[in-house]
């Protein structure tokens, strides 16, 4: 009998689920590329429309709308949410490919990246801390300015993101359950 014929279903199961959370973070980081030429317009839109929004004798923080979300504070936030989804899904390709082989490694590579990836990815999007911290810490004009941008993006973007976030979240669980069964482990320490 060969290693393919002895090999456990429940590493080829935990392969293919390992699949299906990989695609739901590359889906969600290509949905936030899909969607950046929005979030930039509704960025400019909205600042412009908190300009209007001053009281008179300005904000009683002296604040000025877009004095706090500049590229750094604004856009990179935004594009650091694209590349760890991009890169927790790579890393769960990876371990799906490498247990459907069977390689002890690469069990232990999905072991470190589901988890990391929904502690530092998922679950911070699924609650929306991006918002909470992007209007939380900014100054009074521009915690305006966040509430108008997240309301200006399409529906679709936040539903469609959460659905992808949450099957995430259940892959990564399920993935991680089958790739350390008593069959899959029996197997690894042959």
């Amino acid at each position: 009998m060969s290693e393919t014929e002895t090999r456990p279903g429940v590493l080829k199961a935990g392969s293919a689920v390992l699949w299906v959370a990989a695609a739901a973070a590359a889906a969600a980081g290509i949905a936030r590329i899909v969607q950046y030429g929005a979030f930039q317009d509704a960025s400019a839109r909205a600042c412009d429309e908190v300009v209007d929004l001053e009281p008179s004798g300005g904000w009683p923080d002296s604040s000025f709308p877009c004095e706090q979300f500049g590229p750094a504070a604004w856009y990179l936030p935004y594009w650091a949410a694209v590349a760890a989804s991009l890169v927790f899904a790579a890393l769960l390709v990876a371990a799906a490919i490498g247990t459907a082989r069977g390689r002890r490694g690469a069990r232990t590579l999905a072991a470190v990246a589901a988890p990391l990836g929904v502690v530092l990815w998922a679950l911070p999007s699924v609650f929306g801390l991006g918002r909470v911290f992007a209007t939380a810490t900014a100054n009074e004009a521009d915690s305006l300015v966040a509430e108008q941008v997240y309301d200006d993006l399409p529906a679709w973007f936040g539903s469609g993101g959460l659905a992808l976030e949450i099957a995430f979240v259940l892959a990564a669980a399920l993935a991680l359950l089958l790739l350390f069964r008593p069959a899959a482990t029996a197997f690894f320490r042959r």
